[in-house]
């Protein structure tokens, strides 16, 4: 539920904190005066289109901020991990927007993107505007309700459907992926080509870079040589300059010194170690100058044609031989199982029929469900609207189904559409729902449906504002009783102008306009009983003096606690 909503810089409002509670939460307030403000800025945090002419005159930002608290559903804790934001026991959704088009959006303080707040409070709380009931008026979503209503039986058997529903179709997708006879033999042609030069080619890991290496040796084999035997020139004992024929001559020398003192014999040491480490290098470089001329011109052709067989094969089949070798594999594989196509198919073709039917009897069982169902959905929305001054209401689900049922029938809830149709009026033919013109009507449904649907819909917070536009009288009587229904085991926050609905409050918010430095402000005020029941007085027409007003009033209140005190010990005694 909400517990707090903080507005900043919102049209009128400067600054106003709501401390919402438990129960049914009702905001009253003078035509003019803000309510729907309020509810601007409840929608902006929620993730609305971003409205920069709702900031406040002279003012640079505006900021709404909701947190919300005891969250049971355990699918946003998942979201949320998702988006990798920390949550412990509430969640704080915060958005701003500024005159420059700079606009802000944050969960438990983490930057997220409105999308993201709106998967979120889809979970959280449900928005319920006059004229605006956008899901009951969108008939896709009907079945979903209904279903719902059903409950568990329906929905277990829908998701073992979907199960099947996507292998079937998986089972179609393979099939297909066959093609005809001729392009099978085609494709059998193309991929036993193709095997065929991946296993002539038979090249190993490394095997490019050494052609590489080789190849290069074998371009610059006389430029080799040439260093070769220049360094070999210098290096060897038959050149008197040559770095070993010094090397011995210095050995000699040092050797001769020993006979007269031994502290040179570690430099000596030292010495004959270098012109040993230098004859084997020398002896290294001559073989190495030898082997060049092992190298001959078939040499080069022979691995400038390799390795343009490499190449031509990664060009074809991928850059590295992990990647050849995965197309290799994929292709025998898909090479085995046109080989034996008819076999395989004729296999798939039978899992097909087998998953089809079982498909079949899920959807069945589903239809059935929803045909059993229907009529007693019906009297229950039918009773609820005739609560509301609907005497002569006509409800119905109207399930409709093709009569050829295939196939190309089903969708991912069975091969079933589910309209909701309603007549208001004696006389009148049942009509979809999406056709009815009255404000009223419709708010009376919701109020009615809600009554039903709000405890499988897994919503914590549901806001009716001003639902009960186009209702009077007695009926009021029944909506306030009915939205204290559903706050019974939800938070409710609804904006009135209705005094039984404000009556039935369980927390009460009044918001009133006033004028400072040639300035007008919205100011939001939790009120007490007292004040609540001036409130009452001013909704039902009362002057604030009348004492006839405001016994009025005080009755109300009394019927309203009345009803509250026998529904919660009604509860009690269910429970």
């Amino acid at each position: 539920m909400i517990s707090t909503l903080l507005v900043k810089n919102i049209a009128l409002i400067k600054e106003a904190e709501l401390d919402f509670g438990k129960g049914l939460n009702v905001i009253s307030g003078e035509t003019g005066s803000g309510k729907s403000i309020l509810i601007d800025s409840l929608n902006f945090v929620l993730g609305d289109r971003a409205d920069k002419s709702l900031i406040r005159h002279n003012s640079e930002t505006a900021m709404v901020e909701a947190t919300f608290i005891e969250i049971k559903n355990p699918e946003i804790h998942s979201i949320l991990n998702s988006y990798g934001i920390e949550f412990d026991d509430e969640i704080i959704i915060n958005r701003t927007m500024s005159i420059n088009g700079k606009n802000e959006c944050r969960i438990n303080g983490k930057l997220v993107t409105v999308a993201q707040i709106r998967k979120i409070v889809s979970l959280l709380i449900d928005v319920h505007l006059q004229h605006q009931n956008q899901s009951l008026l969108n008939e896709q979503n009907h079945i979903y309700i209904f279903d719902e209503y059903i409950g568990d039986t329906i929905l277990y058997i829908k998701n073992e459907y979907r199960n099947f529903l996507n292998l079937y179709n998986n089972i179609i997708e393979d099939i297909e992926s066959y093609g005809n006879e001729n392009e099978i033999k085609l494709e059998i042609d193309i991929l036993s080509h193709q095997i065929s030069e991946i296993e002539k080619i038979k090249f190993e890991e490394d095997e490019e870079a050494n052609l590489v290496k080789q190849r290069n040796i074998l371009q610059n084999q006389e430029h080799i040589a040439l260093l070769l035997s220049n360094t070999i020139k210098i290096l060897d004992y038959g050149n008197e300059f040559g770095c070993l024929s010094n090397l011995n001559t210095t050995l000699k020398n040092l050797k001769s010194i020993e006979k007269y003192t031994d502290s040179y014999a570690p430099l000596t040491a030292r010495i004959e170690s270098c012109a040993i480490e230098l004859d084997d290098i020398l002896s290294d470089i001559k073989n190495t100058s030898n082997n060049l001329n092992d190298f001959d011109s078939n040499s080069l052709d022979a691995i400038t044609k390799r390795l343009e067989q490499i190449r031509l094969v990664k060009k074809k089949y991928g850059e590295n031989i992990e990647i050849i070798q995965a197309f290799y594999k994929k292709s025998k594989d898909r090479l085995e199982k046109l080989l034996n196509a008819e076999s395989y198919l004729s296999d798939k073709k039978n899992e097909k029929k087998k998953t089809y039917d079982k498909l079949l009897k899920l959807a069945n069982e589903m239809h059935q469900l929803r045909k059993q169902r229907s009529e007693s959905f019906s009297n229950e929305i039918t009773a609820h609207l005739k609560d509301l001054d609907m005497p002569n209401v006509q409800f119905e689900v109207d399930i409709i189904a093709s009569d050829t049922i295939n196939f190309s029938n089903f969708n991912i809830n069975g091969y079933d559409d589910v309209v909701f149709k309603i007549s208001p009026n004696l006389g009148e033919p049942l009509k979809n729902l999406s056709k009815i013109a009255s404000g009223g009507e419709m708010s009376r449904l919701m109020v009615g449906l809600k009554n039903i649907t709000a405890d499988f819909e897994h919503i914590g917070t549901l806001v009716f504002d001003e639902i009960d536009t186009g209702i009077s009288g007695y009926v009021g009587k029944t909506v306030a009783k009915k939205l204290y229904n559903i706050a019974l085991n939800h938070q409710v926050i609804s904006v009135t102008h209705l005094p039984q609905i404000v009556a039935m409050a369980d927390i009460h918010f009044l918001i009133s306009k006033f004028t400072k430095d040639n300035s007008t402000f919205t100011k939001i005020t939790k009120l007490d009983e007292e004040n609540s029941l001036k409130e009452i007085m001013r909704l039902t027409g009362s002057d604030i003096k009348s004492i006839a007003g405001l016994n009025n009033a005080k009755e109300l209140k009394i019927w309203a606690n009345s009803y509250k005190i026998a529904k919660n010990n009604q509860c009690i005694a269910k429970s």
